[in-house]
């Protein structure tokens, strides 16, 4: 639909400045890339304050996100890893290392019960839900997440680092260029779902609880592409629109 009426229409909004190259907008046409609209960071919430609302301590927290429904492949991907962890296959956890999981609705009972089986402590933090997504983003070192337009600009909005696991599915790959635009501005770490359980997530992981210089180099890097104030630059240049 973009494509059909980029040349078409008076202004052009992208979420990302690399969809530009992708489109043909008329003469006419005003192209501006302020991001998605969301809402943006609150900066009254308090870090420690939020780790006390799901019962974190002071160590890095990694937020296992999958969009409102979950991801099975990225929990049984994560599950598998921290099966490793248990039996001494994968490294071990590294000092003060937090996850705070939503699973989904649909997969909270299975994830809860594989976890109970593994008997990794109270470390990892499984729930259905996030009700107060800004609170979990408030008390997160490092996010896990998939790659669709939303989630993203939530993220770079943030300044949070994460490790993206795009959506295979999505239509024309559309994730799998959201994520790889982040990583390539340095903002993200990608791996395709096609990689997921071998291990590999759970080394990203332990990598990054391991190096605040790299976190704070990806956080630097998405707090660059953060748009915070997309809604409100979006509406007044629609209202240049309007008649005077």
């Amino acid at each position: 639909v973009t494509r059909l009426m980029a040349p078409r229409v008076r202004q052009l909004h992208l979420a990302f400045p690399e969809a530009r190259r992708h489109l043909q907008p008329g003469r006419r046409t005003e192209v501006f890339e302020f991001g998605n609209p969301i809402a943006p960071p609150d900066a009254s919430l308090d870090r420690a304050e939020a780790r006390e609302r799901f019962g974190l301590g002071s160590g890095v927290v990694v937020l296992v996100v999958g969009g409102s429904q979950g991801a099975r492949s990225v929990n049984e991907a994560l599950l598998a890893d921290l099966r490793g962890v248990a039996d001494g296959r994968l490294a071990e956890r590294p000092q003060g290392l937090q996850i705070l999981w939503a699973t989904g609705p649909a997969h909270y009972d299975g994830v809860a019960a594989r976890l109970a089986e593994l008997e990794l402590g109270d470390w990892v933090k499984a729930v259905p839900y996030l009700h107060e997504m800004p609170l979990a983003l408030a008390a997160a070192d490092l996010a896990i997440s998939r790659a669709g337009a939303m989630a993203l600009a939530e993220l770079c909005a943030w300044g949070l680092p994460a490790i993206l696991v795009p959506f295979p599915h999505a239509a024309a790959n559309h994730q799998y260029h959201n994520a790889m635009a982040l990583e390539e501005a340095g903002a993200g770490i990608v791996i395709p779902e096609s990689e997921l359980g071998s291990g590999r997530l759970w080394g990203e992981i332990s990598k990054l609880a391991a190096s605040s210089e790299r976190r704070e180099q990806l956080a630097a890097r998405a707090r660059e592409r953060g748009q915070p104030r997309a809604a409100q630059n979006i509406v007044a240049a629609l209202a240049k629109l309007l008649p005077q």
